[in-house]
């Protein structure tokens, strides 16, 4: 039986052959990205880098889809951008705190 979740979008990661878990079930598709990450970073480390950095980079990323949701679709997800806005700065905020001594060494 096919995948559910590879090839159900005619865009994005769908398209690519990648497999997009939106059709999901939430619980189910966090699952699945958790697995296919392990799979793809086989034996190291599933989070590699930072995952305070990681994180921020996200919620750029989410808050430039809730933008272009809004051109693309008209829909209003500035109080999801609003969220996304709260997490990077808390995650930044960490992140400063976390590596106080490293920061002050740079230029």
């Amino acid at each position: 039986m096919a995948d559910p979740a590879v090839n159900l979008a005619s865009t994005g990661a769908a398209s690519s052959g990648k497999r997009t878990y939106i059709h999901l079930p939430l619980k189910e598709a966090l699952r699945l990205k958790f697995e296919d990450g392990k799979k793809s970073h086989r034996d190291s480390e599933v989070f590699d880098g930072n995952p305070l950095e990681e994180l921020f980079q996200e919620c750029l990323d989410g808050m430039n889809y809730c933008n272009e949701i809004k051109v693309q679709f008209g829909l209003d997800y500035s109080h999801r951008r609003s969220t996304l806005w709260a997490t990077a700065l808390e995650a930044q905020t960490d992140y400063r705190r976390l590596h106080a001594k490293d920061l002050q060494k740079q230029p």
